[in-house]
């Protein structure tokens, strides 16, 4: 194998490993994102519901 050939494998494995760096960073923060929205919108429908209960109790 030539030495250009195995320079541009080297790079062409670099630029992989890089992308699926990227790829898996950003699949990650989307991860985290999904999981604190899940969590807001949990936290919203009980306060909401708390909200509702108080103003039943109340009136």
């Amino acid at each position: 194998m030539r030495e250009s050939d195995k320079r541009t494998r080297q790079l062409d494995a670099e630029v992989m490993a890089r992308t699926l760096h990227w790829i898996l960073a950003l699949i990650s923060i989307a991860g985290a994102a999904f999981v604190a929205d899940a969590v807001f919108i949990f936290w919203m429908l009980r306060k909401h519901k708390a909200l509702s209960q108080a103003a039943q109790t109340g009136a």
